[in-house]
């Protein structure tokens, strides 16, 4: 299975090899510790925090093509943190 399609990225910017390649490594080293501070806000039961930290993922994962698996998981943590409701379904 394809984690993500890099057609979006490579569309906006045709002509460039170096700013895909530096997006993709920009969302590498910086999202293990974005998991890491949704993780302690779902632990704290701070649901605007979680929300907010993983909207922060929206504009990665749609310009990196996200398999939907992984684009709907986040944003159903979205709406969950957003609503407060089962939230238990987030962890």
């Amino acid at each position: 299975m394809n984690y993500c399609n890099l057609d979006y990225i490579k569309s906006v910017t045709p002509d460039s090899y170096a700013f895909p390649i530096q997006i993709i490594k920009l969302f590498l080293a910086e999202t293990p510790d974005s998991i890491k501070a949704i993780k302690n806000e779902i632990e704290a039961s701070n649901w605007g925090e979680v929300y907010a930290k993983a909207h922060h993922f929206k504009p990665s994962i749609t310009m990196l093509g996200f398999h939907q698996k992984i684009s709907g998981s986040i944003l159903q943590i979205n709406v969950l943190a957003k609503s407060e409701t089962n939230t238990h379904q987030i962890t």
